[in-house]
């Protein structure tokens, strides 16, 4: 396939998602998906639902990773019994589900490792 070629086909499959966009959701959130996608460098290769979908799973994930190293942590470490562990989770799942649903954020959490009892959480951090 030439150049030119693949260029038509990109252009055909972008006005074929542009179209489908606008008929099941409307032409005012057609542009503000526009909108979103430029500010985060999102390409049309993947619908919002499928990056929701794989957004929602990566926390998931990532959540339950850190909670088994917790767990585990709070277990070896700190002798923990098999109650408290499971109390931890508990309480845990209650704040995830309060960040899944918007009550509280990443930063807050943060700010109050930070500010309220000096713990700085920042493995890993490529930023500096």
């Amino acid at each position: 396939m030439s150049k030119q070629d693949t260029l038509q086909e990109g252009r055909l499959q972008g006005m074929y998602y542009a179209y489908e966009q606008i008929k099941e959701n409307g032409l005012d959130d057609f542009k503000n998906e526009l909108v979103w996608r430029k500010k985060n460098g999102i390409t049309v290769l993947n619908t919002r639902k499928e990056l929701e979908k794989w957004k929602n799973y990566t926390v998931d994930t990532a959540i339950k990773v850190m909670a088994a190293f917790a767990m585990n942590t709070l277990w070896d470490e700190f002798d923990f019994d098999g109650d408290q562990c499971e109390e931890f989770l508990k309480r845990l799942e209650l704040k995830s589900k309060s960040l899944a649903v918007g009550n509280i954020s990443w930063e807050e959490q943060i700010s109050i490792l930070e500010d309220e009892m000096n713990i700085h959480i920042n493995w890993g951090d490529s930023h500096g």
